[in-house]
Formats: structure tokens, sequence, C-alpha cells
């Protein structure tokens, strides 16, 4: 993962699943400067335009959260949600103040330093981890499958509100990964899974997805 405001690499890697190490890669020497230890195995999931946090998502049941915050300067760790089996999907806004939940067929949004979640949807039927927060914050966006058999990028405001189709989604796939460049102009998406006997795994950017007039 790139950080967003330096020539830089940032990676985690779990060692033997008891510790997970993250390192950043500098570019282009390749210097790498080792940056933090946690316990038990975790991926990074995203992190603050400013790089001054980052988000880790947890590989285990074990432990005291799902889905951790990470200051850098401060060297502190913050469990922001605890361990809900089979619930593990999170995505963080990118100004630090919302973090989105994806629970079976409800999409939930609250505060990042607690309290309700509120609904935002009970009609999501798309692909967990496929779900990412616009770089201005106001909106979540997400694959859809409908159940007539159409893929959908959607969106619904994180504020509220009725969710919007965007256009078609390049693939039917079962699982992957969203991310956003910083204009919100591009999303590039991992795709994979094995639908209809077929095992496959894909990275499409998508582009230029433009909300309607009437928004």
């Amino acid at each position: 993962m790139h950080a967003a405001s330096s020539p830089t690499v940032l990676c985690a890697s779990s060692d033997k699943d008891l510790k997970t190490k993250l390192v950043s890669v500098a570019e282009p020497s390749g210097e790498i400067g080792p940056l933090a230890t946690f316990d038990r195995p975790r991926i990074i999931l995203q992190h603050s335009p400013d790089d001054k946090t980052i988000y880790f998502s947890s590989l285990t049941y074990e432990g005291p959260g799902s889905i951790f915050q990470w200051d850098v300067a401060a060297v502190k760790e913050t469990a922001l949600a605890p361990h809900e089996r089979g619930e593990e999907v999170f995505a963080p806004s990118p100004d630090g103040k919302w973090l989105v939940w994806v629970k079976q067929r409800d999409l939930l949004v609250r505060p990042m330093s607690g309290g309700q979640w509120k609904t935002l949807t009970s009609e999501f039927d798309g692909m967990g981890r496929q779900v990412v927060v616009s770089p201005d914050s106001n909106w979540v966006l997400y694959h859809d499958p409908s159940p007539t058999g159409e893929d959908w990028l959607s969106r619904v405001p994180i504020a509220g509100g009725k969710p919007e189709r965007l256009g078609e989604f390049p693939r039917d796939c079962e699982s992957g990964y969203f991310s956003m460049s910083p204009d919100g102009r591009q999303i590039v998406t991992t795709c994979f899974g094995q639908p209809k006997g077929e095992q496959y795994g894909e990275v499409w950017v998508m582009e230029n997805y433009v909300p309607s007039a009437t928004n």
C-alpha cells in the first residue's frame, strides 16, 4: 500500500501468525524501515490522507478487536470495534470521523469514537469487503449484485438517504477489496472467487463514475 504524501510503500508481514511487522519501503531506493510490531496476524486496511493514521483488519478472532487504529506519531493502538464472528468487515472514512460496518444485509455507520450504529441500507446484497468511503467522506460505495443477476457499483450517503446505482460492475466476483484515488475518479478493485465453477483472480480499474445531476 502506498502512503499518501510521500514515495513510500507500507507493508505488513505476519510471522507464523504470532506477530505482524509494519515496515516502510522507500522509493526508489528500496530502503526498508521498521515502524511497529503487533500481536497476532493482521492486514493493512487503509491509511489516512496525511499518513498519520493506519487502520488494520484482524485476521483472527483472538485479541481485543476486529479493526484497529494506529496513531503513527503517538505510537498508539486503539481497537475500534469488538469481535463479531462472521461480521468482521469495516470501512473507515478518510476524515477519521466515521466507521462503516457490513453486517449481513445491513450497511451501518457510527462515529469513529463510538456510539450507536445507524443503518444506511438493509438491502445490501454485495460483496462484504468491496466497500469503501469516498475521499470526501460523504458517500459509501459498494459492489451490489441484484437478484436478477446484474452487478452494479452503488453508493449511499453516509449521512443517510436513498441508495443510488452509479454504473455496471465489471465482474460477478465472490469477494475482493476496494481502493479509491484521492480525487475520487478511479476505483481499484480486486475480484476473486469461484462462481459457476470458475477459479480466478483479477484487478480492475473503474473510472469516471459520475453521480447523477440531481444529487
